[in-house]
């Protein structure tokens, strides 16, 4: 993969009041446990305007509502295979 995967998580404060600090560290310890820090460029930002669907989380450019500490990495895992998939027959 050329470039990396990008990966935003709103930390606004109403998303960070419903639970995003719990998923900002179960996303980052995702990354660092399975050595994607070199395949994915994850940052925060302030506000994505999604305030009453939040939690938010953007993985390329899909926009991920209403997450939470038990649906993120199912969503990551799932995002990440199909955007390899993708890179892989863009390559072939």
């Amino acid at each position: 993969m050329e470039n990396k995967i990008k990966m935003r998580i709103c930390l606004g404060s109403s998303c960070y009041r419903h639970g995003n600090q719990g998923i900002l560290v179960l996303v980052r310890d995702y990354i660092e446990r399975n050595d994607l820090s070199s395949l994915i460029d994850f940052r925060g930002e302030l506000c994505m305007g999604k305030c009453s669907h939040g939690p938010v989380i953007v993985i390329g450019d899909e926009l991920h509502l209403e997450i939470n500490e038990e649906t993120v990495i199912p969503i990551l895992e799932k995002a990440i295979s199909d955007l390899a998939i993708k890179q892989k027959i863009n390559h072939d």
